[in-house]
């Protein structure tokens, strides 16, 4: 807690010359073509997930690779050496947690402006699109599927480069200065296996030569030595550091650090509390509840900061407090909309299985959703805290989808039974028939079909003639015999009586 605090209070002292660290590193690379990755953002882990799953261990690093990758981490780094390391780098590696996005907080996706603002002036140095490298760490797929998420970032980006302050004869879109790609990685101490999986998946897709490896293409690489002069421009071009704080004000933001992590531990007793009864059962006033917490909290900062009251510290502390504060109850909510879920659809079920069977029983179930869905409304935003941008969209749809499967279920099952018949949609039956009377549909009758004048004779024109006598193939029966004659020719043939015994 301390040490996010710190991180959104107190400006990061220089990392001691990251450009000429970076430029000493790359010289040794000579004309060797090199992928520069920036690792930026706030608010991450440390090291940062892309250093963790190539094993860079310094600010800066050259990763042995098919195409070498050298890795800056310019988090730490002045307004100078980090807009000169984003103006020359090919992929820009930014790390947010899940709740950050999706709450769009100072440590989402708006942390892009201000880099992108001061880059964008420098983008004649590598007019090419940049690949965004962006890693979801504490990823919870239960509450929006990865697709989602692109989409939503994307709507993001598009909005961020349209506030940008651009010249005047520039027409930018997001595409013309980013490439998305979209890393996520669960829970690295709840679900351990899964985060060492995914940075397996982030190393291959970074080192791996196969078709696999499809971050790095040949698009995104240059010479190191062009790197090393694109580095050296942009430093000369980049604005120079703003001024260093007073040394008041850094008193005041020790001071207020403090007191803010005192306040956070009087809070989390409480918190502590409300996550056991929330684990237990489902809270009616569980909103309620978490932001007495929280009011509570930043009461005990507004009395104990009083004594650095208009100095800038303080309300930088004040907001950064709050944030961390909500952000630690962002579980127990979840987990009170999960049993407002199961307690929701628990009713509806009993209600649609003791629904009887009535000739408007689609109209009852309709009744019945309508009404489980306003209860879980209106139960839902009794849960959310005051002063938070959290929404139960996903945990609604997904609710009201699983509801009218149930009445769509216990319909159809009636209308199986027999039990009733549906309206909706059906058409008046209409029976067309054609009936077609035969007289003779077996043939006239012999009795009653008199002949008449237009009945055809039944004979055959055609017919051969008739043949008097054989005059070949006839061989007849006689009692003559000849042995002389092989053949009888009965035209000599004399008949007698004795011919015919």
């Amino acid at each position: 807690m301390r040490q996010s605090l710190t991180l959104l209070l107190l400006p990061a002292l220089a990392a001691g010359g990251l450009v000429s660290s970076a430029m000493g590193a790359l010289k040794a690379q000579g004309d060797t073509p090199v992928v520069t990755i920036a690792c930026c953002g706030a608010g991450r882990s440390a090291p940062p997930v892309v250093s963790e799953a190539l094993g860079a261990k310094s600010d800066v690093s050259v990763v042995e690779a098919p195409t070498p990758l050298a890795v800056l981490d310019v988090a730490g780094a002045s307004d100078t050496d980090g807009t000169s390391a984003l103006a020359a780098a090919d992929v820009l590696a930014l790390e947010v947690r899940f709740l950050d996005l999706v709450e769009q907080s100072a440590h989402g996706l708006g942390q892009l402006q201000p880099m992108l603002q001061r880059s964008v002036r420098l983008r004649d140095l590598r007019p090419s699109p940049k690949l965004l490298l962006l890693t979801i760490t504490d990823f919870d797929g239960s509450a929006a599927s990865k697709a989602d998420v692109t989409a939503f970032v994307k709507a993001q980006l598009d909005e961020l480069v349209a506030s940008l302050a651009l010249p005047a004869d520039a027409s930018l879109s997001s595409a013309d200065l980013l490439q998305l790609q979209c890393f996520f990685l669960p829970s690295k101490t709840s679900a351990p296996d899964g985060y060492e999986q995914g940075l397996e998946s982030l190393r291959n897709a970074l080192t791996s030569s196969s078709d696999s490896g499809y971050l790095i293409k040949g698009s995104l690489s240059a010479p190191a030595s062009s790197v090393v002069s694109c580095i050296g421009a942009a430093a000369e071009r980049s604005p120079s550091a703003a001024g260093t704080a007073s040394p008041a004000e850094v008193h005041a933001a020790y001071q207020c650090g403090l007191l803010a992590e005192t306040a956070a531990r009087e809070f989390q007793k409480g918190a502590s509390a409300l996550r056991k009864a929330a684990d237990a059962s489902l809270l009616s006033d569980f909103g309620e509840q978490a932001s007495s917490l929280v009011d509570e909290a930043v009461e005990r900062f507004d009395a104990d900061s009083a004594a650095f009251k208009g100095s800038a510290p303080v309300a930088a502390a004040r907001a950064a407090l709050a944030e961390q504060l909500q952000r630690a109850l962002y579980g127990p909510f979840r987990k009170q909309l999960a049993s407002l879920q199961r307690l929701t659809l628990s009713k509806l079920r009993a209600k649609v299985t003791a629904a009887k069977p009535a000739a408007d029983i689609e109209v009852t179930m309709k009744s019945l959703l309508d009404e489980a869905t306003a209860s879980f409304d209106a139960q839902a935003k009794l849960l959310l805290p005051a002063g938070v941008r959290w929404t139960y969209t996903y945990e609604r749809a997904s609710l009201v989808e699983t509801m009218e499967e149930t009445a769509t279920a216990h319909v159809q099952q009636l209308q199986v039974q027999g039990l009733y018949i549906s309206k909706k949609g059906s058409r008046i039956p209409v029976d067309f028939s054609a009936h077609w009377l035969l007289p003779h549909p077996f043939g006239r009758d012999s009795r009653y079909d008199p002949i008449t004048s237009s009945d055809e004779p039944a004979y055959k024109p055609q017919a051969a003639p008739m043949k008097l006598r054989a005059t070949e193939g006839y061989k007849p029966r006689s009692k003559l015999t000849d042995p002389d004659v092989h053949e009888f020719d009965p035209k000599a043939m004399v008949f007698t009586d004795k011919m015919m015994q």
